[in-house]
Order: C-alpha cells, then structure tokens, then sequence
C-alpha cells in the first residue's frame, strides 16, 4: 500500500478553536439579539412619542358635551403617542353612563381620534333612569338635553327587556287605532297594566296579558266609539280581565282603580 493511501486513512482532526467557531458564533448572535430587544424594549418604555396636538371626536352627541370628554381624554393626551394608554381610556369613557360604547386610535404623528357612540333612551324605568333599546338600564348623572316623549315603563328588577318587549307588541297595536300608551307596568305578582295618553288604565292581569289586550283593540275600542257614551279620557279604567267582556269606570269613580287585582287576574 503506498504512502499517500495510507495517509488518506488517517482520521483528520480539526482544531478546538475552529469547532467551536459556530456555537460561539451562534451564541453570541442570540446574545446580541435578545440584548438588543431588550435595550430597544427599555428605549420604546421610556420614549412616549410626540404629544397629541390634535383631538378628533367622531359621533352624534346630543348629552356628552366635548369639554366633558377631553376632560376625560386628558390624561392620555399628556402621555404621548407612544405612551397613551388607549385601553384604559376606553374603559374610562364607557363607564360614563351615557356613553355606549367608544372606539379608539392613533393617527401620526399627533392625532388621537376617538368615535363615540351615545346611549339613546327610550323609555322610563320605574322613574329612576333610562332604558335603551337593548333594554339595558342607566343612570346618567345629568340631563342637558331633554329626550323629549319617553314611555314610563315599571317593573321588579330583571324584568327590564321583558317589559319594554311587551311595551313594544302594545304600541303596534295601538299605533293602528291611533292611540299612545303612556306606561306600562308588570306588577310584582306579575300582574299587567297599562296607562293610554290622556285615557284610561287598561287593566290586564296575570293571565293572557296579550290576547285581553287583543280584545281591547278589536272588541272593547271599537264597540266604546260606536257606542259613544264614554270619551277615552272621560275613563278611569278599563277592566279587561273577564273571560267574555270588559267593565269600565268613569273618573268619578277612581276610587274602584285601587282594586288593582280584582276579577279574574
């Protein structure tokens, strides 16, 4: 065998230092990496950008004034574009009763543009603030613009969707006859009333809420216009709770009203 075969045989071996070039390498590139990630982290939480200059608020308002909300926003204003914190802000200006919801966002390099959306009520509960169309219940701390006509809708806490619901079914059918319910009320013994605009209370009861008040509708109105003995507001109540007819009251008689549950039920 020659010489220059058996050198080939040999096994090679390669110095410590050039082994370890790679995972040294390697090493300190994740070294640099992580360091200079943490460095730019440490840079980004101390540098809050340039300060807003400019406020944008989008979104129809009729109870929030803008003094009111850049009182809220102002805050996060003097934080900077980097360092506002948007989250919070958001939760701030919906935990004001009459905001329903807000949306957020930066526009470079100095804009902070804000979307509000307001709480519209639309009806009275138990005369202690707002439901809104939803059936959600607020208390707004103060009123600058009057809602103008609201339903006085009344009932045990929980029942807020279930009253203004029904409330609704009521006013379509009233809406064909041209009349207004004013209140409507779920007593706590589940018991149903209602008050017309400038008319009578319908007393509707615990049972077949719907169908008597059906029966107002299409029987008890009709037969009192054709009758013409009796004007709507001449009317104390209406009593719909029996299985074939209806009982009324003149308000000469509001006396009989307190009877609340009497009948039927």
């Amino acid at each position: 065998m020659s010489q220059a075969r058996r050198k080939s045989s040999q096994p090679q071996t390669v110095p410590l230092a050039q082994r370890l070039r790679w995972p040294l390498g390697l090493a300190l590139g994740l070294a640099l990496v992580i360091g200079g990630g943490f460095i730019a982290q440490q840079w980004l939480a101390e540098f809050e950008g340039p300060a807003f200059e400019t406020l944008v608020i989008k979104g129809e308002r009729r109870q929030l004034s803008p003094d009111h909300i850049r009182a809220q926003v102002k805050p996060a204003l003097e934080s900077g574009y980097f360092g506002a914190d948007l989250s919070g802000l958001r939760q701030n200006l919906e935990a004001e009763p009459w905001v329903a919801s807000v949306s957020v966002r930066r526009q470079w390099p100095s804009t902070l543009e804000l979307t509000v959306r307001e709480q519209v009520p639309v009806a009275i509960w138990n005369r202690q603030g707002f439901l809104n169309h939803s059936g959600d219940f607020f208390v707004p701390r103060e009123i600058h613009e009057e809602p103008g006509f609201l339903p006085e809708l009344n009932g045990p806490e929980g029942s807020e969707s279930e009253v203004l619901d029904r409330y609704r079914d009521f006013q379509e059918q009233l809406d064909r006859i041209g009349l207004v319910a004013e209140t409507v009320t779920l007593s706590e013994r589940r018991a149903w009333q209602m008050g017309l605009m400038e008319g009578p209370t319908l007393y509707l009861g615990r049972q077949d809420g719907e169908r008597r008040f059906t029966r107002f509708v299409s029987v008890a109105y009709p037969a009192l216009k054709q009758a013409g003995r009796f004007q709507l507001d001449d009317l104390d109540y209406i009593d719909m709770r029996y299985t074939n007819g209806f009982s009324l009251a003149p308000k000469v008689a509001s006396g009989a009203s307190e009877t609340e549950d009497a009948g039927n039920g």
